[in-house]
């Protein structure tokens, strides 16, 4: 797995996010993420991506299964407490 911590993400939206953490989990990979405003700036507003590898291309999905997302969640979190 790539260390991505620190870079910055763009959405089909057109959304920039900055990957603050990483894990794999299952088999797959996902970022802890912040939404960056209109000036590149960090935000408040926080999501968890997964990555999938799919015909050569590398797609970056919001999560919003509730159980996947509490486990994550749980996981960052205690990475967070554990480093502070």
């Amino acid at each position: 797995m790539e260390n991505k911590i620190a870079k910055i993400i763009n959405l089909s939206n057109n959304q920039k996010y900055m990957i603050m953490d990483q894990c794999n989990y299952d088999n797959k990979c996902y970022f802890f993420v912040s939404l960056l405003d209109e000036n590149g700036n960090l935000t408040e507003k926080f999501s968890i991506l997964e990555e999938i590898h799919q015909d050569n291309k590398t797609i970056v999905t919001i999560v919003k299964d509730q159980q996947l997302l509490d486990s994550l969640t749980n996981y960052f979190k205690n990475r967070i407490e554990n480093d502070i």
